[in-house]
């Protein structure tokens, strides 16, 4: 697969517990390497140091709108008119489609109501897939993991004739992850017919795209 310039990649880590995301494009292809501008956290949106020899799984959708992943390494660094990272570019047969049966995790900000020791909540999400949500943690609360908890997600769809719709599961936390005085809780649903994940998954697919679109236009 030939990889045009200015793709829009996100690399995600794959040794931790819940996966980190960094956003870059790519600026060449050259000798069987790919070299992308330095990566922007997708949570702090600060620029991100990454080690020679890192790996991690890259995601990206191409022309047609089909979403491909595959697994690189950190090769080095180039020094140009721009600083630049080598990944090693894969074969076309270590590039595979993401299939929808998949959890898609999209960034968004959706309303969630969580009920949490007989008392309602609200935040806003950092990320949702049909698996589970991250939410920013905008209070006090002693939530702490493998706590059970109920949530309502409320999900606006694009299209008038979806409107917006809510879903209802039950959920567990994860971690608690705290960055730059922030606090992140991702949630793992428990629960969810199938029903409930097709609607969620239908939200994500649609996000995703809406979001290609947006950096598409920059």
């Amino acid at each position: 697969m030939d990889f045009k310039i200015g793709t829009n990649l996100t690399l995600e880590t794959i040794n931790q517990d819940t996966p980190e995301r960094y956003s870059c494009r790519v600026v060449d292809v050259l000798d069987g390497e790919i070299f992308i501008d330095y990566p922007i956290h997708n949570v702090t949106k600060r620029t991100v140091y990454l080690n020679v020899g890192d790996t991690f799984r890259v995601t990206f959708i191409d022309d047609k709108k089909v979403a491909h992943a595959f697994f690189t390494t950190i090769l080095g660094r180039k020094k140009a008119n721009i600083p630049m990272i080598r990944l090693a570019a894969p074969s076309d047969e270590d590039i595979e489609k993401i299939q929808r049966r998949e959890y898609v995790r999209v960034e968004t900000a959706i309303d969630v109501a969580m009920r949490y020791d007989n008392q309602f909540y609200q935040f806003v999400t950092a990320d949702v897939s049909a698996g589970g949500i991250a939410i920013y943690l905008n209070r006090l609360l002693p939530l702490k993991p493998d706590d059970e908890v109920e949530l309502t997600l409320v999900l606006p769809f694009a299209k008038e004739e979806d409107g917006t719709q809510y879903v209802h599961v039950t959920g567990r936390i994860i971690r608690i992850i705290e960055k730059d005085e922030q606090k992140i809780v991702p949630i793992q649903f428990v629960d969810t017919d199938e029903v409930d994940r097709k609607i969620i998954t239908r939200f994500c697919f649609e996000r995703q795209l809406i979001n290609y679109r947006k950096e598409m236009s920059y």
